[in-house]
């Protein structure tokens, strides 16, 4: 009976013991992976950068202004999903000498931010020493974050304006730095919606100061069939492509940007890179907008300068006098769903397919921009169809 008792001991401690030397060797190694699986930062990395640096010298009122825009760029999608913004605050270093002799004035540029909910620009700009600051926006609801573009350009946060009172700071280079120690409480903090919850990702930022500066191009321009004549504004925000071609044949394409036009102020920030200091033609293009080049001749761009171009206050600013006057301002043609350079049958038939098929949500063919493919949009086309609306370029 001993014997018995003691050989199912035996069995008893054997088969523990190699159940143990399974898990260590087997399913423990498993369990190592999953911690560090879970372990593993999955909520959103990011590139913040301060860049697209233009400095202006505007002698009618003896100032100096800076302009440089804020961008932020996902950088790990597979692993964290949408990065769904929460809030921010954004602090930088510059050269003290900028402020010897006078006071400065920080601000954030009117539309220029790609946030669709202004509740998520940052908020309070304004100088500490030899800070520039930009307050953390209030916390928004999970679901109304904008989502960070993952393109390598990013999403521009927003668009920065400061101004000095003393000219000969125009040759003073504005020596930015970002400010990221963890123990300050006045340090550059980003805030992302994890699981509807918001959570501190500053960990996962890798932070850039762009020197490089560029040619900064401020458009106005609007939509003949996003435009609302009564509301004197566009009836959704949306990106524009913009195009600087030499002036001179075969009008080759030398430098190109994107940027979401305002509802209000028509006003976008397009920053050519490439761009050397010259004259150019500036071609839009849009969706199921007609391709619109300006004016004969061409106009300047400056690098290191930011310049301004209206398509909307004279049908000239186009080259040919290609535009629509819809009230009071001039706008570019919609319709040209299929993008051949002219407004004809073969774009409506696109869009009545469309309305057969209840189409809905962002397409080139809604021309007004409602999210709906309808009779509406079949009609805007139509009346272009019956103009032969095309195309004017050199």
């Amino acid at each position: 009976m001993k014997f018995i008792v003691n050989f199912i001991l035996f069995v008893t401690l054997f088969l523990s013991f190699n159940s143990l030397s399974f898990s260590k060797s087997g399913s423990g190694k498993s369990n190592i992976n999953e911690v560090q699986q879970d372990s593993r930062l999955v909520n959103p990395l990011y590139e913040l950068r301060a860049g697209n640096l233009v400095i202006s010298n505007v002698q009618l009122y003896e100032t100096n202004i800076y302009y440089f825009d804020i961008m932020i760029n996902h950088t790990n999608l597979p692993e964290s999903g949408p990065f769904e913004y929460a809030a921010g605050q954004y602090i930088l270093s510059y050269n003290w000498l900028v402020r010897l002799f006078g006071p400065l004035t920080y601000e954030i540029v009117p539309n220029s931010s790609d946030f669709t909910n202004p509740d998520a620009i940052p908020v309070n700009p304004h100088v500490t020493g030899n800070k520039l600051i930009l307050d953390k926006n209030p916390d928004l609801i999970a679901g109304q974050g904008p989502i960070i573009a993952t393109d390598g350009t990013g999403t521009r946060v927003v668009r920065m304006k400061i101004t000095t009172g003393v000219p000969a700071f125009f040759t003073i280079p504005l020596n930015l730095q970002w400010i990221t120690n963890p123990t300050d409480t006045t340090t550059t903090e980003v805030f992302a919606f994890i699981e509807d919850t918001v959570a501190n990702i500053s960990s996962g930022g890798t932070y850039f100061i762009e020197e490089n500066d560029v040619a900064a191009l401020y458009l106005k321009a609007a939509m003949s069939g996003l435009y609302d004549v009564q509301m004197n504004t566009l009836r959704a925000r949306d990106t524009l492509s913009v195009y600087q071609h030499s002036v001179t044949p075969p009008y080759n394409v030398l430098d190109s940007a994107k940027s979401l036009v305002d509802t209000v102020s028509f006003r976008g920030i397009f920053n050519f890179p490439d761009i050397h200091t010259g004259i150019y033609y500036t071609v839009v293009k849009y969706k199921n907008g007609l391709e619109t080049w300006s004016r004969n001749g061409g106009d300047s761009l400056i690098r290191g300068d930011q310049v301004s171009y209206d398509f909307t206050d004279d049908s000239t600013k186009a080259y040919g006098n290609n535009l629509e006057r819809k009230g009071n301002i001039y706008c570019i043609y919609s319709g040209d769903v299929n993008q051949n350079g002219i407004i004809d049958l073969q774009d409506l038939v696109l869009i009545e397919n469309a309305i057969a098929n209840f189409s809905f949500g962002y397409s080139a063919n809604d021309i007004n921009g409602d999210n709906f493919v309808d009779l509406t949009d079949a009609q805007i086309t139509d009346n272009y169809v019956n103009e032969f609306i095309t195309v004017i370029k050199p």
